[in-house]
């Protein structure tokens, strides 16, 4: 009887459409998981030679400063001529970062000087143009002067032929 009351029912489905939500709920929104991975890029770094690691190396993801060794390898039956080998490799490369250095040095050095003197360039070079220009726009105005003279000069004698005082046989 107790089914029969009203509250009874209501509560019943109520809890059944809670039930129902909390089971569709992880379809609806993705699996969770205490578990997880981490997609990272990962350096695979191996060695020259064989042999044991002294110590453990860094964890993965721990930060590790440049220059500074990732791990040891003890190796009590190494190869004399395999250790001089690699070392010489190692001061060969040195070697080579040294000089790269001292190139990249003298063309910054080469870099600055270029500039330096295509800034007197671009300078003189203006300065000439202006020149130039100067000298151009004086020979107009002595130009504009003689066309001036000139015109006066005609205009006086079209005035004499004019009055008869000039032939044209005379001009």
């Amino acid at each position: 009887m107790i089914w029969n009351h009203r509250i009874t029912r209501i509560l019943v489905g109520l809890s059944l459409l809670a039930l129902v939500i909390v089971l569709m709920l992880p379809s609806l929104t993705g699996f969770t998981s205490l578990h997880g991975t981490v997609n990272a890029r990962f350096a695979i770094v191996n060695a020259p030679i064989d042999g044991e690691l002294q110590e453990a190396p860094p964890k993965v993801g721990a930060h590790v400063l440049a220059g500074e060794p990732l791990a040891l390898i003890h190796n009590a039956r190494v190869n004399r001529a395999i250790l001089t080998s690699l070392q010489a490799d190692h001061m060969t490369a040195v070697e080579h970062v040294t000089a790269l250095k001292r190139e990249r040095d003298e063309l910054v050095r080469l870099r600055d000087q270029l500039g330096a003197r295509m800034e007197v360039f671009t300078r003189t070079t203006i300065a000439d143009l202006e020149r130039q220009v100067e000298i151009l726009n004086k020979r107009v105005k002595v130009s504009e002067a003689q066309d001036n003279v000139a015109q006066v000069d005609f205009d006086r004698r079209l005035a004499l032929e004019a009055k008869g005082i000039l032939s044209r046989a005379q001009s």
